[in-house]
């Protein structure tokens, strides 16, 4: 996005060259499925928990033997 002053008015604060003011502006946006993503990050967090969890039980059971 790119905002560019063309013409403009005399805003009263003794600035030097053309001013513009913006007013009304709307954006509209589309909604992001983000409870997806979420889910899917809890997803990948908790395979990596359980090998995690997986490797400390391998390491204790050979450390015992």
């Amino acid at each position: 996005m790119r905002f560019t002053s063309y013409g403009g008015v005399d805003a009263g604060y003794s600035g030097e060259g053309e001013h513009f003011a913006l007013d009304d502006f709307t954006y509209e946006y589309k909604a992001v499925p983000e409870p997806a993503i979420i889910l899917g990050l809890f997803t990948v967090a908790s395979f990596g928990v359980g090998l995690r969890r997986q490797q400390k039980q391998q390491q204790k059971a050979t450390s015992k033997a």
